[in-house]
């Protein structure tokens, strides 16, 4: 063979030289009431610098009883709020998937719904399990279909990082706002995400989909192996 060392480069750097699998987290697909905190997230009620975890599980039914949403909420707070279930189906749940349970609502699939009470937002906390950057991606929607009460508000921060300044919904069904990016985090630093009542807690069923996935990185042995690939191409280069 003419040139070895192109087939032995080749096969250092490219071979083991595969990126770490990105770890993906939503809560909206990982929402469970088994535990809280339930791995990364934890579900609360409070403020931004007052958390206090739900602590009260609970579940209501749809289709005249044959489908269950579990669901954490608030024992003694109006309709239990604040609280927050999961839409785990393959429709949106709005009248037309059931008339009576979400005759005024629309929770669109692989979204949470959310609540907050009178006199406390709905909290939620994602805590991060490793050290790297993490691509974020927050939607928040107005889910009661009324044009009634004065909308919520929604924050997100991250620490001294703001990654949604307060943004009003206003009672207009639809109304949304977004946020996406990209931030570093270190094991156990958080995030948290707030759905406030505005000035009044009716009317204010939200919606909301949130994800922080791990940005993929060479593992460091891969990285080093891939270094040693170049090197080897470099060499043969040279000895041309």
């Amino acid at each position: 063979m003419k040139h070895p060392w192109i087939v032995l480069a080749a096969f250092v750097g490219v071979s083991f030289a595969g990126p770490a699998t990105a770890a993906v987290y939503d809560a909206a697909a990982d929402f469970s009431t088994a535990s809280n905190p339930n791995g990364v997230w934890t579900y609360g009620r409070g403020t931004i610098g007052s958390f206090t975890p739900l602590s009260h599980s609970t579940s209501f039914t749809a289709l005249a009883g044959t489908v269950t949403f579990d669901e954490w909420g608030t024992a003694g707070g109006p309709f239990l709020t604040p609280s927050i279930f999961a839409n785990h189906t393959a429709s949106v749940l709005d009248p037309s998937y059931d008339a009576v349970t979400f005759a005024n609502l629309s929770v669109p699939v692989g979204f949470a719904g959310v609540h907050p009470g009178p006199s406390a937002s709905f909290l939620l906390q994602f805590t991060a399990p490793v050290t790297s950057a993490y691509n974020y991606s927050i939607d928040v929607r107005r889910a009661d279909m009324r044009p009634a009460g004065d909308g919520v508000g929604a924050t997100v921060v991250a620490g001294a990082s703001t990654l949604l300044a307060r943004t009003v919904l206003p009672a207009v069904f639809g109304s949304s706002t977004t946020a996406t990016g990209t931030i570093a985090l270190n094991a156990g630093d958080t995030v948290f995400i707030e759905i406030d009542p505005n000035t009044e807690f009716t009317f204010d069923s939200t919606a909301f989909a949130a994800t922080f996935t791990t940005v993929d990185v060479p593992e460091p042995a891969s990285a080093l192996v891939l270094a040693t690939g170049l090197g080897l191409l470099g060499w043969g280069r040279k000895r041309r």
